[in-house]
């Protein structure tokens, strides 16, 4: 029934399969053909957005400003039917493949991102293509979104909400300590079509039919297909390649990027995140790692540097560039560049005095899956603002979120990625890895996973060198030499005395390394080089 009264009839159209019937083993569920999945796709559209111009579903643009959609996207968040047609089409492609993974990859598409009816040549494109082969943008509507003439009102808002504390962890006695094998899924982030060929040998690394890969590629340096062509055909159906909006380096849609990527992941099981690059290898056997991080179920694999920590009862600051620069950040994802404006400041020191407490980490890590549930709830929107107005956000949203969740009683673990900076480089990527890089990685081996950064050009050496090292028997899986928690000692910078009790008393933090800008923006791509300007 429509607003004026009027009812208008659709024709159902007959889903009787065409193929023949099978008995026995070979018995399957039939599936409806090509074509008639793809009218259904194209007619599921377009009645979702007859509804939102009838009101079917109600007033769209109402509610929560969550579920209200923005920029004429015509699906409320409550518009079922193309989710539904998208449904109806991978259920087909599984029944397809009776040797399908136990675990396939799925990727699931947001309502709020179909902004218009599909034509029926994307409609065929889903319908005839593997999951694998999915083309669905990793693309969300940004939760930081603030122009310059609303820093100062935003940053006021935001800093009050977060003030008063973000959501607690919850209790999670279900998850063990240990366990004897666990499920990884790998994001890896693409950018640079020069080190495309690295992703086939990492592949042959960390492939495994039970794990879950998902690679986003930068839509404006490269395409899909690009990274489809160097990577296994078919794609397994545990692989998935699809296109994210561009992020340059220091500001919020970066993280977002990320956040949406980790969003379309947990449409799988896993127990563990891999956050790669095309300049990442790894150390050790995919086996050794999973086992390692079997072996540490409850822990957070990340590098942190806290703003201020306590070392020998003395406050010692953190002499990361980015601390220094206190301009906020505006941001809205594509609406305009990212940049600093000097007239508004973030109030660092203020949020500080009042218990905040602000740290750094590397954006590549291993995160567990609750702590990738916990970075979608709604509830971090205010943290995410205020986070996100803060420049080098890539590098600040993760380290700083860990450190102020109330009761989030997980370990933060520093065994990660070996990377080296020499004394001239003071650019924001570390130094491109050589063989003569060969023996400082070994002595560290242990306490990292992978390294950081490589490619084929300046690193094949070392690369071949790490196969044979790889291939050999390595140290028993585990905890790396030193296990420790840097929470122990993280503090904010206007407190001068707390209870450092603990095994690990006074923990003095990595040696930094110091990074100078200016850094102008929009920064470049991921691991891009750095412009001559910077």
């Amino acid at each position: 029934w429509l607003k004026d009264g009027s009812r208008r009839h659709f024709p159902i159209p007959n889903l009787k399969s065409t193929r023949p019937a099978m008995t026995g083993k070979e018995a399957r569920p039939a599936s409806p053909p090509a074509s008639i999945l793809s009218s259904m796709l194209v007619c599921s559209a377009w009645l979702c957005t007859l509804a939102a111009k009838t009101g079917l579903f109600g007033d769209a643009r109402g509610g929560h400003p969550q579920t209200a959609f923005e920029g004429g996207a015509p699906c409320p968040k409550d518009c079922r039917v193309h989710e539904d047609a998208l449904s109806l089409i991978q259920s087909a492609r599984q029944a397809g493949d009776r040797e399908a993974p136990a675990l396939s990859f799925v990727l699931e598409t947001e309502r709020e991102q179909v902004a218009a009816p599909l034509s029926l040549e994307a409609a065929m494109e889903l319908a005839s293509g593997s999951s694998g082969n999915l083309s669905i943008n990793a693309t969300d509507r940004p939760t930081v979104c603030i122009w310059p003439q609303h820093l100062q009102d935003a940053l006021r808002s935001a800093s009050d909400s977060v003030l008063e504390g973000l959501p607690p962890w919850p209790k999670e006695d279900d998850v063990p300590e240990t366990m004897s094998r666990v499920t990884l899924a790998f994001l890896i982030q693409v950018s640079q079509r020069d080190r495309l060929r690295m992703l086939t040998r990492q592949f042959g690394h960390i492939y495994d039919p039970f794990d879950v890969y998902l690679y986003l590629v930068d839509e404006e340096t490269l395409p899909t297909e690009a990274v489809k062509a160097v990577l296994p055909q078919p794609l397994p159906e545990n692989v998935a390649v699809v296109a994210a909006a561009h992020a340059g380096y220091y500001y919020w849609p970066r993280v977002q990027v990320l956040l949406n990527g980790f969003r379309q992941l947990l449409s799988s099981q896993w127990d563990f995140v891999v956050h790669l690059s095309e300049s990442d290898y790894p150390l050790h056997s995919l086996e050794w790692v999973r086992s390692t991080l079997a072996a540490q179920r409850r822990h957070v694999f990340v590098q942190l540097q806290p703003r201020c920590v306590l070392k020998d009862r003395r406050l010692v600051r953190s002499s990361w560039y980015w601390w220094s620069q206190n301009a906020a950040a505006a941001t809205c994802q594509a609406a305009f560049p990212a940049h600093s404006v000097s007239s508004v400041q973030f109030p660092i020191e203020e949020l500080d005095g009042r218990g905040l407490i602000f740290a750094s980490a590397s954006e590549w890590m291993i995160l567990p899956r609750e702590l990738v549930e916990y970075s979608t709830l709604p509830e971090l929107d205010s943290f995410k603002r205020l986070i996100g107005m803060h420049v080098a956000a890539d590098e600040i949203f993760w380290a700083t979120l860990v450190l102020n969740i109330p009761g989030f009683a997980r370990t933060i673990n520093p065994q990660s990625w070996f990377v080296f900076r020499s004394p001239t480089n003071t650019g924001h990527s570390p130094d491109t890895l050589w063989l003569k890089h060969a023996q400082p990685i070994l002595s560290a081996r242990r306490m990292n996973f992978f390294v950081r950064k490589v490619d084929l050009g300046h690193s094949e050496a070392l690369l071949d060198f790490l196969d044979e090292v790889i291939s050999q028997p390595d140290d028993p899986p585990g905890p790396g030499d030193a296990a420790w928690d840097s929470r122990q000692h993280a503090t904010p910078c206007s407190w001068h005395s707390v209870d450092t009790a603990g095994p690990n008393a006074y923990w003095k933090p990595p040696r930094e390394t110091e990074v100078r800008g200016p850094f102008h923006a929009p920064a470049p791509p991921a691991e891009s080089r750095l412009p001559a300007w910077a």
